[in-house]
């Protein structure tokens, strides 16, 4: 009689368990937002000032650039952008390639190259690195989108900006 109820009460409760509602598919529309978060942020670069660009990483985001240390955090992210941009050489040039978004709405991702010329410490004189970039973003409780990891490579050693195109 046990088992006779028991059958009884599971087939009653699958009858009633309903299959979850499907997940609206937001790619496309995620990939645009990301997207014009990237151009935004690119357009922020150009002015060179570093509460203007640092606002794009989220607060846990990780910085991976070349020859330095990973920075963990945008309030330890903001003093090394600060610097950079503060070089009287610097310029940074990004070319978005790729740009994807999750199914489920929440992650997504840009891959691109980018030329940033800048300083170099040991000679004082210009210098500009090529490389690529991967950008990781996640969605924010306020619908915007910030990057939780960013990793630079060169693709070789700066070279002196009067080497550049010969």
């Amino acid at each position: 009689m046990k088992t006779l109820a028991a059958l009884t009460f599971l087939v009653t409760l699958a009858a009633c368990t309903q299959a979850p509602a499907p997940v609206a598919d937001t790619r496309e529309a995620d990939a645009a937002a990301i997207r014009a978060t990237e151009e935004a942020w690119k357009a922020a670069w150009s002015t060179k000032v570093a509460d203007n660009i640092t606002p794009y990483w989220a607060e846990n985001a990780t910085l991976m650039a070349p020859g330095l240390p990973a920075v963990k955090g945008s309030a330890a992210i903001k003093p090394v952008i600060a610097e950079l941009v503060a070089d009287p050489n610097f310029s940074l040039s990004l070319q978005t390639v790729t740009v994807e978004a999750s199914r489920g709405g929440d992650f997504g991702y840009t891959q691109g190259t980018y030329t940033v010329t800048a300083t170099d410490p040991a000679t004082k004189k210009a210098v500009t690195e090529k490389g690529k970039y991967l950008t990781l973003y996640m969605k924010q409780p306020d619908g915007s989108w910030k990057s939780v990891q960013d990793i630079w490579n060169a693709d070789g050693p700066a070279t002196p900006v009067e080497a550049v195109g010969k």
